[in-house]
């Protein structure tokens, strides 16, 4: 039997490092507690997080006072705070959005 050392106790494990991965890491990480983030690709957001437009979506289309509506703005405001914070260059380049029919204007 070899000696080898039991393997490390993590409070948390997060699986994959994609954007959404990497930010819950982060936060957790924020807190008294141990991380362990794994990636099963030789990088960090090499996945369906590199295949992004780059646009930070903002709810257009959530229903005002729903649950999606009020975690969008959070996560717009969450994510406008850490680019600040660590010098990442956001360019807000707004949108227009079409109504193709009345229902759509609603």
């Amino acid at each position: 039997m070899t000696d080898t050392p039991p393997p490390p106790d993590y409070d948390f494990v997060v699986l994959g490092a994609g954007i959404v991965g990497s930010a819950i890491a982060r936060e957790l990480a924020g807190y008294p507690h141990t991380v362990a983030l794994v990636e099963a690709r030789d990088d960090v957001g090499d996945g369906t997080s590199k295949a992004n437009t780059a646009i930070l979506h903002t709810g257009f289309d959530a229903k005002p006072g729903t649950l999606e509506s009020r975690m969008v703005s959070r996560g717009y405001t969450l994510l406008s705070e850490y680019a600040q914070q660590t010098g990442i260059p956001v360019e807000r380049s707004g949108a227009i959005l079409v109504a193709w029919n009345d229902e759509e204007l609603a």
